[in-house]
C-alpha cells in the first residue's frame, strides 16, 4: 500500500456543494511528494468534484440558472475564476473537468437531474473506452453534499458509510483503469464554515463531529484497499488558517462577504456561506506552483548555472526564488511569496508555519532548495543570507554544499522581522562552506525553523565583506 497524508490550506463549501478556495495547496501536497517532477511529466489534470472546481458545467446544463449571475461569475461558484483555471494556466496543463456544482459523492445531485461524482467517473472512463490516462493527475473531492442532502429518516452513520464507500469505489475504478497519481481530499471542519451558523443548519458541533467521523473512516477504508493515493487532510488546515487569516491576506475568514454589501471581496475568505472568493483561488494557485516541486512546462531559466564573477573579490549573489531544485519533506515545503521589500519582489518561505524545528542531524526531514554554481576559485566561502523572521522563533536555517551539511554552516540565525543580512550561527562562528576545487557545485539550504523567509544568498571569499541594502546585482546564469 502506498499512501501519504499532507495538510494543505483549507477547504470551504458551496451553497449547494462542497468547495474550497484552498484546494490549491492540497494539490501541492501530492506534487511535493514527487520531487523533481515537472508539469511536462503530466498530460493533464482530471477533476472529479463539485462546485469548487466547476467552471460552468452546471450552468450550461441548467441554462444559466445555477448559479445565478450576478453575483456569481460566468457559471463559477465565486466572484471570478476558480483555482483550477489559475493553476492550469501556470502549469500549462489542460483540464478535463467533470466537476458539477451540487454533486453528491454517489449518483445524486442536490440541484436535480445533474451528474453526481460517480456519474462523472463513469462518463470519463466511458469516454476513454475504460482506460484512464496514466499520465494524468486525478483529483477526487466530495462528500459534504451528502450531509446537506440528508433527510430526517437518514442517520449520519449511514450517510458517512455510503459517502466513504462511494469515494473508495471511485479511487478503485480509476486505479484499476490505469490512473497512477490520485489525490483524495477529506472533509474540512463543516462546523467552521459560515453556513454552520444558520438556524436551519445542524449545530456547528454536530457538523464538526460528522466531519471527524467521515475523515476517520475514509482514511481507514482507503488504506485497506492498498491502492496508491495521496490523502489530503483539510480539517486541521481550515482551523489553522482561520486562526491567523492575516498570514494569508484576509481580514475576515469567518463571515461571508455576501452577507453584507461585499464591496471588497478580496478581503474575505468566504464569498458566500460556503464558497471562497476568486482572490483566495488566485493566491492559492500561485502557492501550489511555487510551493510544490512541480515546475511550469518548458521552464528552462532555472536550468542555467550561476557563474562566479571573473573579477576577483566580487561575491556570488543569488535570488532565493531562482533555485534549480525544490524538494519538499512531509507537510513542509519552500513557497514563493510576493514581497514588495524583497529584491525582485519575490522571496521563499518555509511553510506552513506551525512551530516545527528540524535539527542538523535530521536534514532529510527538512525541505531543501538547491542552487548550482560554477566556481572559478576554490576556497572557504562566507555565506550571507538576506532573511526575515515571522517572529522571534522563526529565525534560522541550515546551509550546505553538494548535499553535505558542515557544522560551520548549520543553524544560521540573526534575522529580524524586517529583511536583514546575516551570517551568524548559533554556534558562534560565522557561516562558511568549503569548495575544494573549481567547477560546478550545488549550494543547499534546509529549513530549520518553519516561517523563515529568504530573499537572497551571497557567497564571498572576503571574510570582511558585508552586504547592505538588497546587495549587489544577481550573478549571471548561463
Amino acid at each position: 500500500m502506498s499512501e501519504s497524508i499532507v495538510r494543505p490550506l483549507p477547504l470551504s463549501l458551496s451553497r449547494l456543494s462542497l468547495v474550497s478556495g484552498w484546494l490549491l495547496l492540497l494539490v501541492l501536497g501530492l506534487l511535493g511528494n514527487a520531487p523533481g517532477q515537472a508539469a511536462d511529466d503530466y498530460s493533464r489534470i482530471v477533476m472529479i468534484g463539485d462546485s469548487m472546481s466547476d467552471t460552468g458545467n452546471l450552468s450550461r446544463r441548467s441554462g444559466g440558472k445555477i448559479p445565478a449571475s450576478p453575483p456569481y461569475f460566468k457559471g463559477r461558484f465565486s466572484n471570478g475564476k476558480v483555482w483550477i483555471e489559475y493553476l492550469a494556466g501556470r502549469l500549462a496543463l489542460p483540464v478535463t473537468n467533470r466537476a458539477y456544482g451540487s454533486a453528491q459523492s454517489g449518483y445524486g445531485n442536490l440541484s436535480g437531474r445533474y451528474p453526481g461524482m460517480r456519474t462523472q467517473v463513469d462518463s470519463y472512463l466511458r469516454s476513454r473506452s475504460g482506460r484512464a490516462d496514466p499520465r494524468a493527475l486525478y483529483i477526487v473531492w466530495g462528500g459534504a453534499n451528502d450531509f446537506f442532502g440528508m433527510t430526517t429518516s437518514q442517520s449520519a452513520e449511514r450517510t458517512i458509510a455510503a459517502g466513504v464507500l462511494n469515494i473508495v469505489t471511485m479511487v478503485s475504478q480509476l486505479a484499476v483503469a490505469g490512473a497512477r497519481q490520485i489525490i483524495v481530499i477529506n472533509l474540512p471542519d463543516l462546523g467552521r464554515i459560515p453556513y454552520a451558523g444558520y438556524a436551519s443548519s445542524p449545530a456547528p458541533a454536530t457538523l464538526t463531529r460528522y466531519s471527524r467521523q467521515f475523515n476517520s473512516r475514509l482514511a481507514r477504508d482507503l488504506a485497506a484497499t492498498g491502492l496508491k493515493h495521496t490523502l489530503i487532510d483539510s480539517f486541521a488546515i481550515l482551523r489553522s488558517v482561520q486562526a491567523n487569516p492575516g498570514r494569508h491576506g484576509f481580514t475576515d475568514a469567518r463571515r461571508a462577504c455576501l452577507a453584507g454589501k461585499c464591496t471588497q471581496p478580496e478581503n474575505f475568505l468566504f464569498f458566500d456561506d460556503r464558497h471562497v472568493t476568486t482572490r483566495g483561488h488566485q493566491v492559492l494557485a500561485q502557492l501550489i506552483m511555487d510551493a510544490s516541486s512541480v515546475a511550469p512546462a518548458k521552464a528552462t531559466a532555472a536550468a542555467k548555472v550561476f557563474q562566479q564573477p571573473s573579477a576577483s573579490g566580487q561575491p556570488i549573489t543569488l535570488e532565493a526564488e531562482h533555485h534549480h531544485q525544490r524538494v519538499s519533506a512531509g507537510r513542509h515545503s519552500w513557497a514563493q511569496n510576493r514581497d514588495a521589500q524583497a529584491a525582485g519582489a519575490q522571496s521563499m518561505q518555509a511553510t506552513p508555519n506551525v512551530g516545527v524545528l528540524i535539527r542538523a542531524g535530521q536534514k532529510t526531514r527538512a525541505p531543501r532548495l538547491d542552487y548550482r554554481i560554477r566556481f572559478q576559485r576554490p576556497g572557504t566561502y562566507y555565506v550571507w543570507i538576506r532573511g526575515k523572521a515571522a517572529n522571534g522563533r522563526d529565525d534560522s536555517l541550515h546551509v550546505g554544499i553538494d548535499g553535505s551539511l558542515p557544522s560551520t554552516a548549520d543553524r544560521v540565525t540573526g534575522f529580524d522581522r524586517i529583511w536583514t543580512w546575516s551570517r551568524d550561527t548559533q554556534d558562534g562562528p560565522v557561516a562558511r562552506v568549503r569548495v575544494a576545487k573549481a567547477g560546478v557545485h550545488t549550494l543547499n539550504i534546509w529549513m530549520r525553523e518553519d516561517g523563515l523567509s529568504v530573499d537572497r544568498l551571497l557567497l564571498t571569499l572576503n571574510s570582511k565583506y558585508r552586504p547592505s541594502g538588497i546587495g549587489p546585482a544577481e550573478s549571471v546564469r548561463k
